[in-house]
């Protein structure tokens, strides 16, 4: 025997939150291995994972997207609220939208006494939601401004 040619492959190695059998290797949209024990064999009802797993890459390439376009702001806060951060007892921040915030982006935050910085910084957050206009205007935030989480 000879080898005629050799092609790399791409798969995926996939676990799910099933309790017996719960990882599953992905050559193709048609062709799954789940693993038992130490032998592979292959699956032949396909449907229901191959949708699982392409609603998780879906989810996992807008992240990347929104990760590799994020930006950073740099914040300056008083003391109060900033303590109040530090603490971890205040995950939200009201602000003017003049930004663009968007979810994925990081913020600073640095501590101000009379618009003066400290020189006291929190680690940078991510943001997980923004809430600013249509919907927010039901609940009484000001047009031109948002809330956002983290």
């Amino acid at each position: 025997m000879k080898i005629i040619k050799v092609r790399e492959i791409k798969c995926y190695l996939v676990e799910t939150d099933e309790n017996e059998y719960n990882q599953y290797t992905r050559y193709s949209s048609v062709c799954w291995d789940i693993t038992r024990g130490e032998s592979d064999e292959p699956v032949y009802y396909f449907g229901e994972i191959e949708s699982l797993f392409q609603e998780c890459i879906k989810k996992d390439n807008q992240k990347k997207e929104s990760i590799v376009s994020r930006q950073h702001h740099f914040l300056k806060c008083e003391t109060k609220y900033f303590q109040a951060m530090e603490k971890g007892k205040k995950k939200f921040e009201l602000r003017v939208d003049d930004r663009g915030y968007k979810r994925f982006d990081m913020v600073y935050f640095k501590e101000v006494v009379n618009g003066v910085e400290t020189g006291r910084e929190l680690p940078p957050v991510e943001i997980q939601y923004v809430l600013r206009d249509g919907d927010a205007d039901r609940y009484g935030l000001k047009h031109g401004y948002c809330i956002f989480n983290w």
